[in-house]
């Protein structure tokens, strides 16, 4: 597995020097600079000739690196202590990989979201309102792990399904990590019939975020500040779904579908407001063929259909309605094409998706079969 207390110490460092640099063009550099350094150790860790066993966890460091970088470079903020807080958040997410105790890891989540609020900043009456309404999900969740200990099983994965739920709407970003935790306490509850409750509420969690993301983006038609976001749940909720169910397969094609989703997501965010890459960006993190989540979506709904068939028309109908509004929110008019950061994670999604090399294909598949 990535060190992930090793990868933590940049953004920690960079924090530090956010707060009390000056320049804005300098606490720019260091907060891009972090992030970037981030990225490259976590690409670079796994292919080590002396690395582990690969974990879920090696491509969650990659894709929360990723998400770090493209935010600074498409969102830069001017104030120091909201820059601080996104290296601060960043390094609470890598942290909170570590295989350690479900309380532990969610005192890191709690820090990660913390950190996401205080990025709200100056406006304190939004951080205030963030904080209360991130502890009252983050309390719901350890209730739902000190049952899950005790062994009441059912009332633990309820507590844990509203508690994560709420704090995913507040921070889809944050999804991924939900989604590694709820893989363990998986993994942890030790009878079958309790893994199998815990994989249920999975799958209805992901069925319901999806549900109420397209139903929120089609009734309320957001602007592209909000599209990302919704976007990002609406499609970790099939991820989620996926990984409920179970199996190599459809965990192999749940990592994919989050490596797409990130790439894809950052393509909108890096992409113009009227050109052939808002076009591109837009396609591809609805799911519309050919390109973006496309593939991995595929094999999603294709092992859904042979595992648990009765999920295909809801999941059609969430599918179909954020595949509308993602079209109804395309440009009017499609500008000349012109070169745009937001070309290099689309070019990246379409090799990963239809021409993925053998060694990655490889590397996911050994994820996809290990412990979480």
């Amino acid at each position: 597995m990535i060190p992930s207390t090793g990868l933590a110490v940049p953004p920690l460092l960079a924090a530090a020097l956010l707060v009390a640099l000056h320049a804005t063009a300098w606490r720019r550099r260091v907060d891009q600079g972090a992030c970037l350094l981030v990225l490259l150790l976590a690409l670079v860790l796994p292919w080590m000739a002396d690395a582990p066993a690969p974990s879920a966890a090696d491509l969650l460091a990659i894709l929360f690196a990723a998400g770090a970088l493209t935010d600074a470079v498409a969102g830069p903020s001017r104030h120091r202590f909201v820059q601080a807080a996104g290296q601060l958040r960043l390094a609470a997410m890598l942290l909170a990989l570590r295989p350690a105790d479900p309380l532990v890891s969610l005192l890191f989540l709690a820090l990660a979201s913390t950190a996401g609020a205080a990025r709200r900043l100056p406006r304190t009456d939004a951080v205030a309102a963030r904080l209360l309404a991130g502890n009252v999900s983050l309390g719901l969740a350890l209730f739902g792990v000190v049952a899950l200990q005790a062994g009441s099983v059912p009332i633990g994965g309820a507590a844990l399904l509203l508690g994560w739920g709420a704090l995913v709407v507040l921070d889809p970003t944050l999804l991924p990590l939900v989604l590694l935790l709820a893989l363990r306490l998986q993994a942890a509850t030790g009878a079958e019939s309790h893994g199998n409750l815990v994989g249920n509420l999975m799958v209805a969690g992901g069925l319901g975020v999806l549900l109420a993301s397209a139903a929120v983006l089609l009734l309320r038609r957001p602007g592209l500040r909000r599209l990302p976001n919704l976007t990002t749940l609406a499609q970790g909720g099939v991820a989620l779904c996926g990984f409920g169910l179970g199996g190599p397969d459809l965990r192999f094609a749940g990592l994919v579908h989050l490596a797409l989703l990130t790439l894809s997501r950052s393509a909108l965010l890096l992409s113009g407001e009227a050109g052939l890459d808002r076009l591109a960006s837009l396609l591809g993190l609805s799911g519309l063929p050919p390109i973006g989540l496309f593939p991995s979506l595929a094999l999603i709904v294709g092992g859904i259909a042979v595992m648990a068939p009765w999920l295909l028309l809801p999941m059609a109908v969430g599918l179909v309605g954020l595949g509308w509004v993602c079209v109804a929110s395309l440009p009017a008019a499609v500008g000349p094409a012109h070169l745009s950061p937001a070309w290099l994670p689309l070019v990246l999604a379409l090799l990963l998706g239809f021409a993925m090399p053998a060694p990655i294909a490889a590397w996911f598949h050994a994820m996809a079969v290990a412990p979480p």
